[in-house]
């Protein structure tokens, strides 16, 4: 616990010892990052009741972010490097899903991954967090870089509202207006219906599903239009209420400040398998905003 006040070693009595970084390395890798993640799932456990803040939800923000680590062949062939067409980068990163709750600024549950790789990118880590959320919902408030039918899907079965920005190319059919100028919609897509295991020939078979969403078009003067879909259908809850509260979401960028540059949380470890400590720096009752 004294290991980061070294600065304050001058005021100590002179029989202090403080820790090594090196000792804390040791001890934690000893007891197992399944012991840091039992203390932050327990921590969460003890969180009081999530107060809704928006029409009788709770609002929480998925967002993804990176961290870089120092570059040694451990780390390198863990988590690898972000390429381009002239070089590979500098540092191996690590890719990161966080999903935060606005009410209180915390960081309720986080996954984590090699930055490339299958089943790495942030709709697969995010769906990691939907899986172990059990029965707490939220109003979600999503990037356009997150929007998809499938997840829309999950998280509808699932309980959770959602506020999420469409990327440009989804066409959005008018059903019907209302008076604040947003309009019901609809999307569809296809499933594959699992067939009979016991026939090799069986075929592979479709069933379309459908979803109806309330969209809105927002425009803010000096900047580009943008589409909002949700699944609040409600017309009594207006439109652009429902735009002005998106922008809660990047209440989640000012929580990665806060993390990386203030509480300087930075991956210093060497080994890939220190690295997994991660969630040893996103306190979940770290109130970060008093």
């Amino acid at each position: 616990m004294l290991s980061g006040l070294r600065w304050f070693k001058g005021c100590l009595p002179t029989s202090s010892k403080l820790v090594s970084d090196g000792a804390i390395s040791h001890a934690r890798e000893r007891v197992g990052v399944g012991v840091f993640q039992t203390l932050f799932a327990k921590l969460r456990g003890h969180h009081p009741p999530i107060r809704p803040d928006f029409h009788g939800r709770a609002t929480g923000v998925f967002d993804g972010s990176t961290g870089t680590m120092p570059d040694t062949p451990s780390n390198r062939k863990t988590w690898g490097k972000p390429g381009s067409s002239h070089s590979p980068a500098a540092f191996p990163q690590i890719r990161f899903m966080c999903l935060l709750v606005v009410a209180t600024r915390t960081i309720w549950d986080l996954a984590y991954a090699p930055y490339r790789g299958k089943q790495t990118g942030e709709r697969a880590l995010m769906q990691t967090i939907v899986q172990r959320l059990g029965g707490v919902v939220f109003l979600l408030l999503l990037d356009a870089g997150l929007y998809s039918f499938d997840m829309l899907w999950l998280l509808l079965h699932d309980g959770h509202d959602v506020i999420v920005k469409v990327p440009k190319h989804v066409k959005l059919p008018l059903i019907k207006r209302f008076s604040d100028g947003s309009f019901l919609t609809r999307i569809m897509d296809s499933f594959e219906v699992p067939g009979d295991p016991a026939s090799p020939n069986s075929r592979r078979q479709w069933q379309m599903k459908a979803l109806t969403l309330r969209a809105m078009r927002v425009q803010i003067p000096g900047y580009r239009p943008w589409t909002l879909v949700t699944t609040m259908l409600d017309p009594a809850i207006p439109a652009q209420e429902i735009a002005q509260h998106y922008h809660t979401r990047w209440d989640i960028e000012i929580a990665y400040d806060e993390i990386k540059t203030h509480q300087c949380a930075t991956l210093r470890a060497h080994t890939s398998k220190s690295v997994r400590f991660l969630s040893c720096h996103f306190k979940p009752l770290e109130r970060t905003l008093v």
